[in-house]
C-alpha cells in the first residue's frame, strides 16, 4: 500500500512536471510569435522608411508603426532644432498637449548618454529633467536616442508604456522589448539621417553657392510646374529677368571679391523683394530672374520698377569703399501673352532685357 501510494505521488509529481514544461514550452512559442511579429513589423516599418522622401511622410511612417512595435499611451517624436540645441516635436500619438515645452538636449539622459533610459518607478533610475514634475503620471516610460553616424538627430519619448503584468526591471521579457526599442530608435535614425543628407544634396543641387539663390536648372524644372498649374488654372504667370550693368567694370576696378559682394548683395535685395510664393534665381554670371507666379503683367512691371529704383539707392561697401553706383537693367514677360511655353516665355524675358540694354541700361522694357 505504501508502494502504492508512492508510485501515486511520482504520477502527480510526473504530471505536474509535465504541465509546467508544456506552460513553458507554449510561453516560449509565444513569445518567439511575439518576436517574429515584431521583426516582420520592424522590418516593414524599414522598407517604408526608407522609400519616404520627405520628414512628413517619415513621420506619418513612424506613428504608424511605433504604437504597434511598443504600445504606449503617449508618443512622441522630436528632434533637434536651432538654436541652442533645443528638441522640438516633429509628431506625436495619443493625448498630447496642445502646447508643450521646448527642452534642451542635456535635459535627457538618454541624449546626454547616448543610449536607452528605460523607468520602470521613481525607485528604479534617475528621472529625466524634461518630465516637469509630471514623473508618476506618465511612468513606465522609455526615451529612445535617435543617433546615426554619430549625429544626434532626436527622441523618441514613449510615455505609460503597456508592458505585461509580470515584466519586471531585468527579465528577460524586458530585455527583449528595449532590443525591439534600440532597433527601433536605429530605424527611424537611419531614415532621418538619410532624409537630412537627401535634401541637403538636392538643395546643393538647386542653390546658387554664392547668392543662396536658386539656380537656373531650378528655374526652368519650376516654370514648368508652374506652367501647367497656370493654364489649368487659368492664372496668370510673369518673369522678369535682370542684368547688372558693366559688371566687368567692377571686377576689373576692385577685384572678383567686390564682384562677390556685389552679387551677394543682389541676391539679398531680391530675396526682400519677392513674396512668398515667387521664386527668386542667379541664372549664371551676373544675370537673375524672379518667377512671379499668379502675377499679371503690370503687377510684374510695377515689382521691377521698385526693384530698378531701389538698386539706383543701393550702395555696396567692400573693405571698407564704396564700389560705386549699381544698376540694372530689366525685362518682362507673362504668361501666354508672351510665350506659351517656358522656352519661349524666357526668351521673350531675355529680349526685352536686351532691349533695356540697349536704349542705355538702367532701364526696364517689357516684352
Amino acid at each position: 500500500l505504501a508502494l502504492l501510494r508512492q508510485d501515486i505521488r511520482d504520477g502527480r509529481q510526473a504530471e505536474e512536471s509535465l504541465r509546467q514544461s508544456r506552460e513553458s514550452l507554449l510561453a516560449r512559442l509565444d513569445g518567439l510569435e511575439l518576436r517574429d511579429r515584431d521583426h516582420v513589423a520592424l522590418s516593414k516599418l524599414s522598407n517604408y522608411l526608407n522609400s519616404c522622401l520627405t520628414s512628413d511622410e517619415a513621420c506619418a511612417v513612424i506613428t504608424s508603426f511605433a504604437p504597434q512595435l511598443l504600445p504606449s499611451d503617449v508618443g512622441t517624436l522630436y528632434r533637434i532644432g536651432s538654436p541652442g540645441g533645443y528638441l522640438e516635436r516633429l509628431a506625436s500619438w495619443g493625448d498630447i498637449p496642445s502646447e508643450e515645452k521646448l527642452f534642451a538636449l542635456q535635459d535627457c539622459w538618454a541624449l546626454r548618454r547616448g543610449r536607452l533610459h528605460w523607468i520602470g518607478d521613481t525607485r528604479s533610475g534617475v528621472l529625466c529633467q524634461h518630465l516637469a514634475g509630471a514623473a508618476e503620471s506618465i511612468l513606465p516610460y522609455l526615451c529612445i536616442p535617435l543617433i546615426a553616424h554619430s549625429e544626434t538627430m532626436g527622441l523618441l519619448f514613449l510615455q505609460r508604456l503597456q508592458l505585461p503584468s509580470n515584466v519586471v526591471e531585468g527579465s528577460a521579457a524586458l530585455e527583449s522589448k528595449l532590443q525591439l526599442a534600440a532597433a527601433l530608435g536605429e530605424a527611424i535614425s537611419l531614415a532621418l539621417s538619410n532624409l537630412k543628407l537627401r535634401d541637403t544634396l538636392r538643395q546643393q543641387s538647386i542653390r546658387d553657392p554664392l547668392t543662396g539663390l536658386y539656380n537656373r536648372r531650378f528655374l526652368e524644372e519650376y516654370l514648368v510646374h508652374e506652367r501647367v498649374r497656370a493654364t489649368r488654372k487659368n492664372r496668370p504667370l510673369s518673369v522678369i529677368m535682370l542684368d547688372i550693368d558693366h559688371f566687368k567694370r567692377f571686377n576689373d576696378t576692385f577685384g572678383h571679391d567686390a564682384g562677390d559682394a556685389i552679387l551677394r548683395r543682389m541676391g539679398l535685395l531680391l530675396q526682400g523683394n519677392v513674396r512668398g510664393s515667387d521664386i527668386a534665381c542667379r541664372i549664371g554670371g551676373e544675370e537673375f530672374a524672379l518667377l512671379l507666379p499668379e502675377a499679371p503683367l503690370p503687377i510684374a512691371y510695377q515689382r521691377a520698377e521698385n526693384i530698378l529704383d531701389t538698386v539706383r539707392r543701393l550702395q555696396v561697401k567692400h573693405r571698407g569703399q564704396v564700389l560705386g553706383a549699381i544698376t540694372v537693367s530689366l525685362g518682362v514677360a507673362a504668361f501666354p501673352k508672351h510665350g506659351e511655353t517656358p522656352e519661349a516665355l524666357i526668351r521673350a524675358a531675355d529680349r526685352a532685357l536686351y532691349q533695356a540694354k540697349e536704349g542705355g541700361r538702367n532701364k526696364l522694357a517689357s516684352a
